[in-house]
This record gives C-alpha cells, sequence and structure tokens, in this order.
C-alpha cells in the first residue's frame, strides 16, 4: 500500500496499476521445478472471475520440489513469464516467472505456500518461517471506499 492506503494506482481495474504486478516471484529455496502451468489469461482486477474450476483456480503457476517432501507453490503468475521449465534444478533467490493476475484471484498478487504433494488443493500445508522482512506501517482501519488507514511505525 502506499502512503494513502491505496493499493493500485490510478484505474484499479488494469493489472499495471498495481504495484505487485511484474513483480519476480524467486524461488525459496534449492529445489527442482517438479510442475509449471502458463498460458492462462490475466484476469481483471478487482473483479472475481466467473468461470473459475478446479484446473483455472491456481491460474499459471510454478511448483518446486524441496527435498524431504517439501514442495513450495507459486500460483496467479503472468502468462509467458515462466524462467523454468520441468525438471530444471533453481538456486534460492533465482527468479522462476513474474507475479500476476491468473486463476482466481481478483489483484496481481502471489500466492505461496508449502505443502507436502504438489495437489494445490490436495496436499496439505505446511508451516515455514520467514527469515526477514520490513514492516512499513500497520493498516488500522478500512473504510467504506476500500481505503486503509495506515499508521506508521516508529523509527527504531
Amino acid at each position: 500500500m502506499d502512503a494513502n492506503g491505496q493499493q493500485s494506482y490510478g484505474d484499479s481495474s488494469k493489472n499495471e496499476n498495481w504495484p505487485t504486478y511484474g513483480q519476480n516471484a524467486i524461488a525459496v529455496a534449492d529445489g527442482t521445478v517438479v510442475s509449471v502451468l502458463d498460458g492462462l489469461p490475466e484476469r481483471v482486477a478487482n473483479a472475481l472471475p466467473s468461470d473459475t474450476n478446479v484446473q483455472n483456480a491456481s491460474g499459471n503457476h510454478v511448483i518446486l520440489y524441496l527435498g524431504q517432501g517439501h514442495y513450495g507453490f507459486y500460483a496467479h503468475l503472468q502468462p509467458g513469464s515462466m524462467k523454468v521449465r520441468v525438471g530444471d534444478r533453481v538456486k534460492r533467490g533465482q527468479v522462476l516467472a513474474r507475479l500476476g493476475n491468473s486463476g482466481n484471484t481478483t489483484a496481481p498478487h502471489l500466492h505461496f505456500h508449502l505443502s507436502d504433494g504438489m495437489g494445490p488443493l490436495s496436499a496439505q500445508g505446511l508451516p515455514y518461517v520467514i527469515d526477514s522482512y520490513t514492516v512499513k506501517g500497520i493498516g488500522v482501519s478500512v473504510s467504506e471506499q476500500g481505503k486503509v488507514t495506515m499508521q506508521p511505525l516508529a523509527q527504531q
């Protein structure tokens, strides 16, 4: 969100007006690419698609096998942005694709989770630790127009 609590710039129905759109999706750890789906269309932002089914819910995606029965799942990627193919070995931090708005989604974002299998709906999710992040503010309320009031954190 920006300083005014807006999640997008200008016309929020356009994917390119979201700061997340086109950002790199990177490998969370070393692994092997076990599944890639590409070619599903982008959705219109701020509109829930009416044709969602089990086959297209995750949109364009990449699944990594991370070892010890753990899989990393990256969904809602831009069509045509895949940088990897099934069988590729990847290193932590390597770009896999770009964030988009494909599948069952209302705005450009990355859906990421770890699981004990390749099926996005049939596998069990696994807990994981994010080793670092930066908090820039806290959303404290949402107005009727969908604007989030931000409260900046004190500098430490």
